[in-house]
């Protein structure tokens, strides 16, 4: 990151864009039991294999910017004055973050000094997502099996939201979530081996 002013490099202090506080991850796999006593109804019944995984973790850090170059020197945008905290927002789709506590510099302020918001001091929005699938290997005949698979990502079809806008310049869509990661998607596969 470049500093907002090449005298005071203490303004590109802050959290890494890559900073995730908590994760957690953990995954399954399960044979199923089935068991019919039937030679044909065990051959479509038993054997299914059950997996899944879970993530969940907390958002990464942005950084609120002003939309152009006030201060003149070169960095595409500035950034705003932080007058509160960024983080007492409201977490909807709608205004994720407190944009209350974000001022914009003047003009006439603009060439003057930096804005006061620090580097990453927002928290996007974090990951919930489960992922499943069922999987049944047929033998056929030796050395040649089927294996037939179920696949679903996002299984709980949970939405799970994308980062917010953070441009104090466009009031409208400011802290406002516009997109969110896919929802369920289901596959199905089909595998010969010999």
């Amino acid at each position: 990151p470049r500093p907002q002013d090449a005298f005071s490099m203490s303004d590109i202090r802050g959290l890494a864009i890559f900073d995730t506080r908590q994760r957690f991850v953990a995954g399954f796999g399960y044979e199923l039991p089935f068991r019919t006593g039937s030679r044909w109804a065990d051959l479509v019944v038993q054997g299914w294999l059950v997996q899944g995984i879970l993530a969940a973790q907390t958002g990464n850090p942005l950084t609120a910017t002003e939309p152009v170059d006030l201060t003149l020197r070169g960095l595409r945008a500035d950034r705003p004055d932080q007058v509160g905290n960024p983080n007492d927002g409201p977490r909807t789709p709608q205004q994720w973050f407190n944009t209350a506590a974000f001022a914009r510099l003047t003009a006439a302020a603009g060439g003057q000094r930096s804005g006061t918001a620090g580097r990453n001091t927002i928290i996007g929005p974090g990951l919930v997502q489960n992922d499943l699938s069922m999987l049944k290997r047929f033998v056929v005949t030796e050395g040649h099996r089927i294996e037939f698979r179920a696949e679903m990502f996002n299984a709980a079809n949970r939405t799970n939201f994308l980062n917010p806008l953070t441009s104090i310049g466009a009031p409208q869509t400011f802290g406002v979530i516009q997109e969110a990661r896919a929802a369920r998607i289901i596959q199905f596969g089909l595998k010969y081996g010999f």
